[in-house]
């Protein structure tokens, strides 16, 4: 994504007594057109828990159609098909 993500580090302490889990996506690229800033994406994990420092990820899965979507930007904002993902501002 040419140098954005979503993706940070941040200490334990404050990640403890600061923040609440909103839901963890991994997913998978499917398809991307870098000219245009398009992906193609599914989710293929969802975590809504962690314990101890590690991820507990969900049993059961959406079904198929319901994990996929795109993102693109317009202008600096980004948008999604996927309920689950929020826009999210982002300058390339």
């Amino acid at each position: 994504m040419r140098g954005c993500a979503d993706n940070v580090a941040l200490w334990p302490e404050f990640i403890d007594s600061s923040l609440t889990l909103r839901p963890v996506l991994h997913i998978e690229v499917l398809a991307a057109d870098e000219a245009n800033l398009s992906y193609e994406l599914r989710t293929v994990g969802v975590a809504r828990q962690i314990v101890d420092g590690n991820i507990f990820w969900n049993e059961e899965l959406p079904p198929e159609f319901e994990r996929r979507g795109s993102v693109a930007p317009k202008a600096t904002i980004w948008f999604s098909g996927m309920d689950e993902v929020k826009s999210t501002t982002c300058t390339v």
